[in-house]
């Protein structure tokens, strides 16, 4: 096993892995990554005392190789393996070229903590105001894992060069938009992915959009071109608008968005984008609605996601045509009942037909009896109201008596024409024609009454007499109950009998 290191050997190991140019003592230093990336140079270097520090791959007893590079390293004849778990390895010699080409002189050797050791060392001393030493770290441990291609070493450095990030932004008075994709951009320039860049880019932008919400005028269009292409996702159509993330985001965008996946941010940003569209066709929209089927129909060409922002826009327009309904065509009218009824609001449909209906009613004065006889069908048709619908075309008909197509419509309403004046024929026909029928409706007996009439007031008669003279016949009927005795008469034996006279029936002994 190999023997615990102490710090300060862990201390020179730290010096060791920090690259510079020459040192005082005209020795240069490098990494393997830094020594394989300049190999261009190695032949200007021959002679000269290298230090360079580097994983191994191979090791016999008179050369090694480090990871990542072809040149030989040859070794003296002293110096044995190295012993422990870590292969890290420092070398000092020269360069030296000869008939079999470059090779490397080997004239001392060294372990070294392995890599991951050297990192939680030097970044527990890293300052905690300064992001500079943060950096740097963070690019040599990125540069080492993706050289090594150590996952997890390139991990730990992107999240020291994210950690640096923070620390730089947490120094900033004034975090501003600019500033915030100064950072983005240094995240790229850093070679970190978008899960550490776009949280800047986002934060940007929501300050952006704060600042365009208190503009005089928003410039919406330049805002909304740069969230599609700036925040991945935000041309993504979404399925749905509502769940709990979209929720949180509402309340707290950018809190929401930094924890998020790099699915759910892609989400995040079409709902984003989303509610920079919504705002910009809400401030299009005319205080009156009058534009509002315009504005919907644009909407949904750019957000058909956005079903109810689409349909809000509309019902603005609904509603001004509703107000304004006065001026509308009678198809117009139709049409904007027809639209009520589709979003499934009757109650809409019939206010508009019938406001519309009432004014149009009211410029009846001026009207000729074409307009009373369709306003009046409109009523019956449309509101399904016959007693207002039977009115009008009553008082079309009384300005224009002989108008035919107004005669016909009554009638077919169950109207008739009695004596000049246009009633139900119900009660024209239930009201009594004589004062006989008049005193039949009423159960009275009068003289000149058919036995039938009698019949219909009273009933059959309990006893009848018969008695015929030359001239005449007379007929007696009794009613006891009634104490009436009513007497007919028939004359010339020809003819109807008729009441002759209506006597009081003496009492019964």
């Amino acid at each position: 096993m190999m023997p615990r290191i102490s710090i300060s050997v862990l201390l020179l190991a730290v010096m060791a892995a920090s690259p510079s140019a020459l040192s005082a003592a005209e020795i240069r230093e490098y990494s393997i990554p830094e020594f394989v990336a300049a190999k261009a140079q190695w032949s200007r270097w021959t002679g000269e005392t290298i230090r360079v520090e580097g994983r191994y791959r191979s090791f016999s007893p008179n050369a090694m190789q480090f990871q990542k590079c072809d040149l030989f390293f040859y070794l003296p004849r002293d110096i044995n393996r190295p012993l422990g778990r870590s292969r890290t390895l420092e070398v000092i010699g020269q360069l030296k070229e000869d008939r079999n080409g470059l090779s490397f002189r080997v004239d001392s050797l060294r372990l070294l903590p392995e890599d991951n050791e050297l990192f939680h060392l030097r970044r527990r001393t890293l300052p905690e105001e300064d992001p500079n030493p943060w950096y740097e770290l963070g690019k040599q441990t990125l540069q080492r894992g993706r050289f090594y291609e150590d996952a997890l070493l390139a991990k730990l450095g992107e999240e020291t060069l994210a950690d640096g990030l923070q620390i730089e932004k947490g120094r900033r008075k004034n975090v501003d938009a600019k500033f915030l994709q100064s950072l983005a951009s240094k995240a790229a320039q850093l070679g970190l992915d978008d899960d550490v860049r776009l949280p800047y880019v986002h934060e940007a932008l929501r300050q952006q959009w704060q600042e365009q919400k208190t503009a005089d005028e928003p410039d919406y269009i330049s805002l909304r071109k740069k969230l599609s292409s700036d925040l991945p996702g935000a041309a993504m159509l979404l399925t749905s608008l509502t769940g709990k993330r979209f929720d949180d985001y509402r309340r707290s965008p950018i809190e929401t968005f930094n924890k998020s996946t790099s699915h759910a941010r892609k989400q995040l940003s079409r709902l984003f984008y989303l509610e920079v569209a919504r705002a910009e066709y809400q401030h299009k929209l005319k205080p009156s609605g009058s534009n509002g089927d315009t504005l919907a129909a644009e909407y949904a060409r750019i957000a058909p996601d956005d079903i109810a922002t689409s349909e809000y826009l509309r019902q603005q327009a609904l509603l001004f045509r509703t107000e304004n309904i006065g001026d509308a065509t009678r198809s117009e009218v139709y049409a904007l009942a027809a639209e009520y009824r589709k979003k499934n609001e009757p109650e809409m449909a019939q206010t508009a037909l019938r406001t519309w209906l009432d004014r149009k009613r009211q410029r009846l004065n001026n009207a000729g009896p074409a307009d009373y006889l369709q306003t009046a069908s409109d009523y019956a048709e449309w509101l399904g109201d016959r007693p207002e619908a039977e009115q009008i075309a009553l008082a079309g008909l009384k300005r224009y008596p002989q108008d035919r197509a107004l005669q016909a419509q009554l009638t077919r309403w169950g109207y008739a024409d009695d004596e000049g004046e246009w009633k139900p024929a119900s009660e024209i026909a239930a009201r009594p024609r004589s004062d006989m029928e008049a005193a039949v409706q009423a159960g009275r007996i009068v003289t000149g009454m058919a036995p039938e009439q009698v019949i219909s007031s009273l009933g059959a008669p309990r006893t009848m007499t018969r008695i015929a003279f030359r001239d005449k016949t007379m007929l007696t009927w009794n009613y006891p109950e009634a104490k009436l005795a009513i007497r007919f008469e028939q004359r010339h034996h020809q003819g109807d009998f008729e009441v002759s006279s209506i006597d009081a029936l003496p009492p019964s002994r």
